[in-house]
């Protein structure tokens, strides 16, 4: 009888990541000397056959012969990759298996605030863990310095922090720092770095007064020298260097002399605009070299090192998920704009894309439907109205928002009579939406001015004027800025109020307006509050019977 041939395989590694090339050698022997054939083949969990190159290979050889497959990239999973071998002659095709998991890696990092440090001094080490998705929350990271063991845990962002104190009495050396992370269900991962201890020497902490600027601004940077024991160092000589990462601009030096207090303050343009565009500066390290030159009671100490990196519009950081981390849109850097021709930049519209801030075109359609002695005539009248407005304003590609109005009924001196009012701020609230370019308004309308003209001042609900309305739009567009700039209400306040009343010519900056309400042509005022030049208007002189079409006028 012929002995069939034998086979062993072999997977290196068995656990692997995607990053990682796994290696698989099959080896055969055949006793009675007979030519072998080898074929290779590989399976996911559910039994079906993968798509790679050598899934499916033949190879033939003598009676000793060994074959390598080499897999890139594998895909996250686990395997059975199989080899069977033949002589063609003992009657049947001998087989041997093994399993192979490849599972998602992780990413690990880590850092130190500085790369030379004093005895003494306290290191600030940092990283982060993350996957292919982000940042992993707690996961658990041992940093080793030189045999010193620290623990730390990450946040919810996978970052993380620990503290190394330099003993007072160490020699100058090189410490070199390894972070290792374990996860559950991910195999641990290792990073390094190092720092080195020398003499004695200066310590400069430089610091701005904020992290992110807008074109135009000043970066005002104030740098503080000190020695070991945290005494100030006057008469220090200071090199300053201000590299503009993304512009390509060239680094700007300059030199200084710091005060009896340690200190010196510097300033630099952020993107200021000269000629043409700003120049997108992306990021600015600001490096400060300390030393004192002249015969002191420092005398000996090395030259320090401090350095601090600050940001704004030009780093295209679009990505705002992360509450704790600055984030660019329209609105703070315009500059850097990703909005489509057919969107408008309004962050705050809970409509608009959390990483860009730009938002469909909104029509507003207000009812007021609260009015009981009232109610059953509009809603009679209107349908006809509400109907064909909601059809024009989807031609026009608004996304449409129905908001009802609440209100009150009010006393009216110059109509002696009471009416229900709808609230002027829930109005004002949309109106103050840059992404608001229609609305429609359905319910009453026109407010007395007085019985010697016998004519009404238009208004969105009999009192609700134009003038009325703009000082709730100034409230409603402070509370933006409030937002948008991070500012206290009063100086939001004094912003959005300059740049209202500033402007004779101001208005809401709408494409259409609809005002189905009657006396909303008495006059031009509501118009010219609503609408942009150019835009439409819709709008009725007198008093609207439910038969009568609305006046279209155009805003020169």
């Amino acid at each position: 009888s012929n002995n069939c041939p034998k086979v062993t395989l072999t997977a290196s590694p068995q656990k692997a990541t995607p990053s990682q090339t796994i290696t698989l050698a099959a080896k055969a022997t055949d006793p009675e000397g007979d030519p072998l054939t080898m074929k290779w083949s590989v399976t996911n969990p559910q039994g079906k056959t993968i798509r790679v190159v050598w899934n499916g290979k033949v190879t033939t050889g003598n009676a000793q012969m060994t074959d390598t497959v080499t897999w890139k990239n594998p895909p996250v999973g686990q395997y059975k990759i199989s080899v069977s071998i033949s002589d063609g002659q003992c009657g049947k095709t001998e087989k041997v298996s093994t399993q192979v998991l490849v599972q998602a890696g992780m990413t690990v990092s880590v850092a130190t605030k500085l790369k030379t440090y004093s005895p003494g001094e306290i290191v600030v080490i940092y990283g982060s863990v993350k996957d292919e998705k982000g940042g992993l929350d707690l996961a658990a990271v041992e940093v080793n310095v030189e045999g010193t063991l620290l623990s730390a845990t990450t946040d919810p962002f996978g970052k993380y922090t620990c503290r190394f104190q330099i003993p007072p009495s160490s020699k100058p050396m090189n410490y070199k720092v390894i972070a290792k992370a374990s996860y559950s269900g991910y195999p641990p991962k290792s990073a390094s770095t190092s720092f080195s201890v020398g003499k004695k020497a200066l310590l400069v902490k430089v610091s701005t007064d904020k992290t992110h600027y807008l074109i135009g601004e000043t970066v005002e940077c104030t740098i503080m020298v000190t020695d070991s024991q945290g005494i100030a160092v006057s008469n220090a000589d200071l090199t300053i260097t201000a590299t503009r990462l993304k512009s390509g601009k060239n680094p700007v030096v300059s030199y200084g002399v710091t005060d009896p207090s340690g200190k010196f303050f510097c300033t630099f343009p952020w993107g200021k605009k000269t000629t043409g565009k700003p120049i997108a500066e992306g990021k600015l390290k600001i490096e400060v070299k300390a030393e004192h030159l002249g015969a002191s009671t420092w005398k000996g100490y090395a030259p320090g090192y401090g350095s601090v990196m600050v940001s704004g519009c030009g780093d295209g950081n679009l990505e705002c998920s992360d509450p704790s981390t600055y984030c660019e849109n329209c609105f703070n850097c315009p500059e850097d704009s990703q909005c489509k021709a057919e969107e408008i930049c309004d962050p705050l519209n809970e409509l608009s894309d959390p990483k860009t801030g730009c938002s469909p075109k909104m029509a507003i359609i207000f009812t007021t439907n609260d009015d009981p002695a009232y109610d059953w005539r509009h809603k009679y009248f209107a349908s006809n109205e509400l109907n064909f407005i909601r059809k024009k304003f989807k031609v026009k590609k608004y996304r449409i928002k129905e908001v009802k109005l609440s209100g009150k009924l009010t006393y009216l001196p110059k109509k002696k009579k009471h009416q229900w009012v709808p609230d002027k701020n829930q109005i004002a609230r949309y109106l103050a939406m840059p992404s608001t370019k229609a609305i429609a308004f359905f319910g009453h309308g026109g407010s007395l001015v007085d019985e010697a003209r016998k004519k009404h001042r238009p208004s969105l609900g009999g009192g609700n004027t134009a003038n009325q309305l703009q000082k709730s739009v100034l409230n409603a567009t402070a509370l933006n800025y409030q937002k948008l700039y991070k500012l206290g209400y009063m100086e939001a306040y004094n912003k959005a109020r300059k740049e209202i009343y500033s402007n004779p010519k101001w208005d809401c900056g709408l494409d259409y307006a609809y005002i189905h309400a009657c006396h909303s042509l008495d006059d031009n005022s509501l118009l010219n509050f609503l609408i942009r030049q150019g835009a439409t208007y819709w709008g009725d002189e007198g008093i609207l019977y439910g038969i009568d079409p609305l006046v279209k006028k155009t805003k020169p």
